[in-house]
């Protein structure tokens, strides 16, 4: 069944691989990213700053004057920072914040409203392996803001079950991307996960066969 998906961070390496994958699929993805122009081109994509909250009502106004409701969030929108605790101060940590969890909140807090009154669907957020795992010091900005995401997956959930709305995360280890690859030319990629194998568990978790799933965490590790 064709679904309308609404996709953040869709100009990244994932964003790119996950509404490609969508698309495929023949569902209608509605991407937002920071860049000019979508990575795939059968899609709508809106060029959006996901930080200031008035820009992201006024976007979901705009869709559901366009659209009558919305099956999938999926939040990818997000950055990454080096930094332990002795040199990471409350501009490292607001940075970290702003773009991985205000962002994530501001579109999941709209999506959820809307869910509320058409049905239901699906929210997933995107974590991050040092977040919930030992050896989250040396990013520990990054670590506390994908850290919160959890949380407010939890939260969502406990709301959302008699509204139809499940609340997923989606943890990544390292991903195989030109960047990271750029980052780390020493390191051994085959054990890092694909854009494209993470693609596929997120098209899975908005599958039917993922309907009785409940508050799920997909730890996609890889080998990393």
């Amino acid at each position: 069944m064709k679904k309308t998906i609404l996709v953040t961070g869709a100009s990244g390496t994932l964003g790119g691989s996950v509404c490609k994958k969508f698309v495929e699929s023949g569902h209608q993805v509605i991407g937002t990213g920071r860049s000019v122009g979508p990575p795939v081109q059968q899609m709508e994509f809106h060029q959006l700053d996901l930080t200031k909250e008035e820009e992201v009502q006024k976007f979901f106004r705009s869709l559901q004057k366009k659209y009558d409701g919305l099956d999938a969030a999926v939040l990818l929108a997000g950055g990454f920072a080096l930094g332990g605790l002795s040199t990471t101060g409350e501009h490292e940590l607001q940075t970290m914040y702003q773009l991985n969890f205000l962002t994530a909140y501001h579109v999941a807090r709209q999506a959820f409203t809307w869910m509320k009154d058409t049905g239901g669907g699906n929210i997933i957020f995107t974590g991050a392996k040092p977040a919930i795992e030992k050896g989250g010091e040396p990013v520990l900005a990054y670590a506390l803001s994908k850290g919160q995401l959890f949380h407010l997956s939890k939260l969502l959930n406990e709301s959302g079950g008699e509204h139809n709305i499940v609340s997923s995360v989606i943890v990544p280890s390292i991903i195989d991307t030109p960047s990271n690859r750029s980052a780390m030319p020493n390191a051994s990629y085959s054990e890092w996960v694909s854009p494209e194998n993470i693609a596929e568990h997120i098209t899975y978790l908005l599958s039917d066969n993922a309907t009785t799933l409940r508050e799920p965490v997909f730890k996609v590790y890889g080998g990393a």
